[in-house]
């Protein structure tokens, strides 16, 4: 698999898991996470959009606002947007 491919599955899989965590965690929609916790709502519709990759360091703040791993989340350290 080259690494565009690559890349763009590993965004994928990280997406529906935010999706996933954030639904789980009582939120209907991307909007009201965003307000509840004062994010930028196109950054964080673009990271479970699998639009843009988002890191490590980002996948600690959405992890620990919707009580999920980092690890699970965010299972490659090696994300990057291409």
């Amino acid at each position: 698999m080259d690494k565009k491919r690559h890349n763009h599955t590993d965004r994928q899989l990280a997406a529906e898991r935010l999706r996933k965590a954030r639904k789980d965690a009582g939120f209907p929609t991307a909007n009201h996470a965003s307000l509840f916790f004062g994010w930028s709502i196109k950054t964080y519709l673009h990271h479970e959009e699998a639009i843009k990759a988002f890191d490590a360091d980002i996948a600690k703040i959405y992890s620990k606002a919707f009580k999920v791993s980092s690890d699970w989340l965010h299972p490659k350290q090696d994300i990057e947007d291409v």
